[in-house]
């Protein structure tokens, strides 16, 4: 898979970046309120939607499993990680962004501090490849740790968002 996303990552950003930033935009315009401190970025690729979520926390950590992307990304802070296993310690975020990307609910769980905030952002709705309804974002959640979870939800340009947080 890594290998597939270094070879797409020269074309990356003008084949996706004009239907990718809006719906991302308007989760961290209207899914807050958000608490101060560092984010994480899952499958941030090439950086496409890390300048948006600097505006919110300005400290993120770009997670890419390919290192073809993060070589294009000008994130301050890139590691290249399966988000499977996040190399990242226990409660040390206030914020999990995934755009487009992969949940991991137990890893994603472990590393977000008392607080935090999961905000999903799919770009182009029920039709994309990780597209994952909200109610079923809520019950991965919820059976990751054993408490109940809420969201924020809302249709944007043609993806969908919500912003997920424990009941």
């Amino acid at each position: 898979m890594a290998a597939g996303f270094d070879a797409a990552a020269a074309t990356w950003e003008a084949a996706r970046g004009d239907y990718r930033r809006p719906v991302l935009a308007d989760a961290l315009a209207r899914g807050g309120p958000f608490r101060p401190g560092r984010a994480v970025e899952i499958a941030s690729g090439t950086g496409l939607l890390t300048p948006l979520i600097r505006e919110v926390w300005p400290a993120v950590v770009a997670v890419d499993l390919s290192r073809g992307m993060l070589a294009r990304s000008a994130a301050r802070h890139r590691v290249q990680a399966d988000a499977a296993r996040l190399p990242l310690a226990d409660g040390s975020v206030a914020a999990v962004v995934i755009g487009d990307g992969p949940l991991f609910a137990s890893e994603t769980a472990r590393v977000m501090a008392q607080g935090a905030v999961l905000v999903w952002a799919n770009a182009l709705g029920p039709g994309a490849p990780f597209f994952v309804p909200t109610d079923t974002l809520i019950e991965a959640m919820t059976a990751a740790t054993g408490r109940p979870w809420d969201a924020a939800e809302s249709q944007a340009h043609w993806g969908s968002w919500a912003a997920l947080r424990p009941a």
